[in-house]
């Protein structure tokens, strides 16, 4: 058990200040004890008791003679439950933080092992719209939204968060200078202005629908780029790297500039059957793979929290996982994962999600083909922009106090 702890101190918060006394202590008293075969009965041997002593708080010098101790096996094995008690109080159980980047409001939520919801927090976004068809976001607001999301979930259970999980709204373009910081505002998945550029990319890069699955649309990333390309070409000269939002916040998280393949997936630079960057996507654009992110899988450590964020956030140093883009990892989290099995979405907008064993496009059809958030799956997907949100469009112009009313 001792071994595991030390293993496993930095994700328990509550041990690293008595760690060097304990590891101290193990290594002159208890090692040489168990070479004299007192594993035999670890928590009767006095070593043995005066190590979880200190692991749950007490000085060794409070505890009585080794004399009597080992005298007393009635006094040792109430001694022992008495402290293996305060251990289990003492110590909680492992927990996970999900962060969700999403267009009007950034989600924090906290699960046990056994998937349940201890602790949450959401800290809202808007949107800017400063001409038609427009639609951005400053990043430093995601920043800031995520802090305060995470800040607004209990600092006992902060304590025992063990691994940060990351999603968030797809496509949108955060452009970054050569000192990482954005350079005009995000471009999101909801922006208009770039059907000139979506006609311009599927008339020259007939790859787009054969490497990337999709055909070109606005809400991709990148007709986003081809249109800063054309109208702002002083901003497109000064692009060192292109992230989506979520992967803008795992920066900030971790200083790793990474991205999971179903992120990924939605800039349509991605030759997803491979999945890795495609030289001749990008260089449609006129990018190269300088510019982009390195790409891991869902499942994958994609870096660890930086000491300075894990101290504000009263969380220890623990790993971000990839994470997903919102939809895969919305599948994911219902149990789409494996081949045939789909989901029905019924949101501000309108998914249909199937899981899929090998990419699968069907352009013709304009059904979007991506990769999933866990390795070797892919998935397809069928998105209308405006679904719930029409019932919302009929209880305004009708009167009615909420969707809930339409339908009585």
């Amino acid at each position: 058990l001792l071994l595991h702890l030390f293993d496993r101190r930095h994700a328990f918060p509550e041990l690293r200040d008595r760690h060097q006394s304990l590891r101290a202590l193990y290594l002159s008293r208890a090692l040489p004890a168990a070479s004299a075969g007192v594993d035999d009965a670890p928590f009767d041997h006095p070593d043995r008791r005066q190590m979880v002593a200190v692991l749950c708080g007490h000085a060794a010098e409070q505890q009585e003679p080794p004399a009597q101790r080992q005298g007393d096996r009635a006094f040792l094995q109430r001694r022992r439950d008495d402290q293996a008690d305060r251990s289990v109080r003492q110590i909680r159980p492992a927990m996970f933080l999900g962060i969700d980047i999403g267009t009007s409001g950034v989600k924090a939520v906290v699960l046990d092992t056994h998937g349940v919801v201890v602790g949450q927090g959401t800290a809202a976004l808007s949107v800017q719209r400063p001409h038609p068809l427009w639609s951005e976001q400053d990043p430093e607001d995601w920043w800031k939204a995520t802090s305060a999301a995470v800040l607004a979930i209990d600092p006992a259970v902060r304590r025992a968060v063990r691994g940060i999980g990351l999603a968030g709204q797809m496509h949108g373009a955060t452009l970054l200078g050569a000192d990482d910081r954005p350079l005009r505002p995000a471009i999101l998945w909801n922006d208009g202005r770039s059907f000139a550029e979506c006609a311009a990319l599927e008339a020259t890069t007939p790859e787009f629908r054969t490497l990337g699955g999709n055909i070109v649309m606005p809400g991709f990333t990148a007709p986003k780029l081809a249109w800063v390309r054309r109208q702002e070409p002083e901003v497109f000269a000064q692009v060192a790297t292109v992230l989506l939002p979520k992967d803008y916040v795992r920066l900030r998280m971790t200083g790793e500039k990474a991205s999971d393949m179903s992120d990924s997936a939605g800039t349509l630079w991605l030759d997803v059957a491979g999945r890795r960057w495609s030289d001749t996507l990008l260089a449609a654009c006129g990018l190269t793979q300088a510019q982009m992110p390195r790409l891991v899988e869902g499942t994958d450590v994609a870096g660890m929290l930086r000491a300075d964020i894990a101290e504000a956030w009263g969380i220890s140093q623990v790993p971000v996982a990839g994470g997903a883009g919102d939809n895969a990892g919305g599948a994911a989290g219902v149990g789409v994962v494996t081949d045939g099995k789909a989901l029905l979405s019924l949101g501000t907008s309108g998914v249909i999600f199937v899981a899929n064993d090998r990419f699968r496009p069907n352009p013709a059809r304009a059904v979007h083909a991506f990769c999933h958030c866990l390795p070797e799956m892919w998935h397809q997907m069928s998105v209308h922009l405006s679904a719930a949100s029409c019932i919302d469009w009929v209880a305004r112009l009708t009167g009615a106090s909420g969707a809930a009313e339409v339908f009585q």
